[in-house]
Formats: structure tokens, sequence, C-alpha cells
């Protein structure tokens, strides 16, 4: 078999477990916790306080609810949502909103965005679009 392709990127993420039998993979399970939709929600958050595990945590609202998250569960392949990342992710939010509380409106405590520029992959191997 020949491909005319000089690039070709397996995307299969831990399906490659099973079909190319490789066992370096290693799951990263991650929990999400969904609350009721507020609309007069419409901002992000992410950050966290790490006195109880809070930090990377984030808020996305959404039109059919609020997306909190998130956990890091190295090598873990349940599907299962673990009670304990819920209970950390919903504490971690309370401690990062009850932190905000008095400070002065529009105060910035951090911007996060994406990379001004993002180049193609073939950049990474030298070859060009």
């Amino acid at each position: 078999m020949s491909l005319e392709e000089s690039v070709i990127v397996n995307c299969t993420g831990l399906g490659s477990s099973t079909l190319f039998n490789d066992r370096e993979l290693t799951p990263l399970k991650g929990q999400l916790t969904v609350l009721v939709a507020q609309p007069e929600v419409d901002y992000n958050t992410f950050g966290g306080l790490r006195r109880i595990g809070g930090f990377g945590i984030h808020m996305q609202p959404r039109s059919d609810g609020i997306v909190l998250g998130g956990t890091s569960e190295r090598g873990v392949w349940s599907l299962e949502p673990n009670e304990e990342a819920r209970r950390q992710i919903v504490e971690g939010h309370i401690e990062l909103f009850d932190a905000m509380r008095g400070l002065p409106p529009a105060t910035r405590i951090a911007s996060v965005g994406p990379p001004d520029h993002i180049p193609p992959v073939e950049a990474f191997f030298g070859l060009n679009s």
C-alpha cells in the first residue's frame, strides 16, 4: 500500500490501544458537572485556589446549562462518574467565587486566551501546506 500524503496524523486516541496494540497510551479521565442554565451568567472562569484542589477548574455557560470542570485522573479507564471528583469541582468553584466577594466591579484577576498564531501540522515536519 502507498499513499501520496507526506504526513498522516493518527487521531484514534485511546482507540490506538486496540487498533495498533499500542500499550504506551495512558488514559486521562476528565469529568464535568452541569448545572441548570442561568441566562444571566454570561462569563467564563478559569483558575481556582489550591487549598482544596481547585487549580485548573473552569466554568462555561451554555444555553443548556452551566458546565463546571474539571478533573484529570491519570490511568483511569472507567467512564463512571466519580462522586469525589464532582465534590471537588463544586467545592473548588464555591471557593473561587467566595474569594472574589468584595472585589471592586470589573476587577480582572487573570486573562487566558489562545495564541495569536498556531502553526499548521506540516510546519513541525519541515513541509509546506
